[in-house]
């Protein structure tokens, strides 16, 4: 899975144009930009880690390139703003390309995904818990 989160990251930054972006009071010009729910590992070694899944907070991380000193991570917050000079962005959410009208709200809303955990025994019902 890392392979091919590394793989598309570095299809983005060498086939797509920087664009103007604005999340809340922070401007920039970026090729990756990534708005995530907690924190992910910036590490090569572990591209797209996280420690945690229930932190409720999202994670701004923007690049200029696929170098790593070009990353910027901004302060972990609970929502955002995302705006630009251009009036639509082209996405991904969970994967699913999107098009997202700008200015566009961003925001966690906690325990909201519901997660399923197998038993340990065939005969024992699932667990489920709340993310």
């Amino acid at each position: 899975m890392a392979g091919a989160r590394l793989k598309a990251l570095l299809l983005v930054a060498r086939d797509h144009k920087p664009l103007e972006v604005a999340i809340d009071d922070w401007t920039g010009s970026v090729r990756v930009l990534l708005v995530a729910g907690n924190a992910y590992s910036l590490n090569a070694f572990s591209l797209g880690a996280r420690d945690r899944l229930d932190e409720g907070l999202l994670h701004f991380y923007a690049a200029e390139s696929i170098r790593p000193h070009t990353w910027e991570e901004l302060p972990a917050r609970a929502a955002l703003t995302l705006g630009g000079r251009q009036a639509s962005l082209e996405a991904a959410a969970d994967g699913e390309p999107v098009r997202l009208e700008l200015p566009c709200r961003v925001w966690i809303e906690p325990r909201a995904l519901r997660v399923l955990v197998p038993g340990g025994a065939p005969d024992e019902p699932r667990a489920s818990a709340r993310a």
